[in-house]
């Protein structure tokens, strides 16, 4: 669904096209400003549009469309926005264990660790049996000198995902870090 809305500022007309999915979700947005002078109606079809409100409002997104668009950001590897977007959905459904869990995997990519055990703190507390949740926290633990919860956690890990190599290095890397 396309929308335009139009409204005058300081002797220019401002149009503005929202571009809107099925569930209301902004894909994207434009603004075109031209001066009055050029967007009046010369012809005798008809007067020139009434504009509409100076303050258009744009649809907020659910808590799933803030995952959608955070997901996007983050498969684009855009960290920031990829945070914002799930810190949204988080705000909207803090019971949702996926957007605790990609907000941490934002703020990881970011190098902000004492935030992303939060995160992964919080997918963990929402699902306690996801291996997945469970080694992002005790990698994230090791980058914030947290040996001991790091060994803790990926043997947790290694329980769910036996034969990992990924698990199997990140709790070497987390005995050899209790050891100095």
């Amino acid at each position: 669904m396309l929308g335009f809305v139009f409204f005058r500022r300081a002797n220019q007309y401002v149009q503005l096209g929202v571009f809107l999915c099925l569930f209301g979700g902004v894909v994207a947005f434009g603004v075109s400003i031209s001066n009055e002078a050029s967007t009046k109606n010369t012809s005798s079809s008809g007067p020139t549009p009434t504009p509409a409100s100076p303050t258009p409002s744009i649809p907020s997104l659910d808590a799933a469309g803030y995952a959608r668009r955070g997901q996007e950001y983050y498969d684009a590897a855009n960290w920031k926005l990829a945070e914002k977007s799930y810190r949204e959905a988080v705000d909207l459904d803090p019971g949702n264990e996926p957007y605790n869990f990609m907000l941490g995997q934002s703020l990881y990519a970011q190098s902000r660790f004492a935030e992303a055990e939060i995160a992964f703190r919080g997918a963990v507390a929402l699902s306690p049996n996801s291996g997945s949740n469970i080694y992002q926290l005790g990698i994230t633990l090791i980058e914030l000198g947290k040996y001991e919860e790091a060994v803790t956690a990926l043997r947790q890990a290694k329980k769910r995902f036996p034969g990992d190599p990924n698990v199997q290095a990140a709790l070497a890397r987390a005995i050899r870090g209790l050891k100095q």
